[in-house]
């Protein structure tokens, strides 16, 4: 009976064991960031369709330069692997008859590993 007793507690103890070793929960390790473009005037105004540019100024980085437009909402939106801190540049031309303005902000985030960072790029 004492064998039996020990040999349970002993099962017991390595299932334990392996149900921890094996339910680890794989964290998400990408980078999001999500980019709004704004008016400088008007800062409650969101730009749609402003060229949305994020890159690296580092040469030794080896970040891919992304370009994007906003979305109707003004939004930009992409997903990084690794961890970076990037510069963002944002132009909205518009062009009209009477004037050749091309609106231009810039700005940087910072991407951390399983978090969504979010920039507002202001036009001028």
């Amino acid at each position: 009976m004492k064998r039996f007793f020990t040999n349970s507690i002993i099962l017991a103890f390595f299932s334990i064991a392996v149900i921890f070793l094996f339910s680890t929960c794989k964290k998400d390790k990408d980078c999001k960031v999500v980019i709004t473009v704004k008016y400088q005037g008007d800062t409650t105004k969101t730009v749609p369709d402003a060229t949305v540019k994020l890159y690296s100024k580092h040469t030794s980085d080896n970040f891919p330069t992304v370009n994007g437009v906003s979305d109707g909402s003004g939004q930009f939106t992409y997903t990084y692997k690794l961890e970076a801190i990037l510069d963002v540049e944002s132009t909205k031309d518009t062009d009209t008859m009477l004037s050749n303005p091309l609106l231009y902000g810039t700005g940087m985030v910072r991407l951390k590993p399983g978090q969504t960072a979010y920039k507002t790029i202001f036009l001028n």
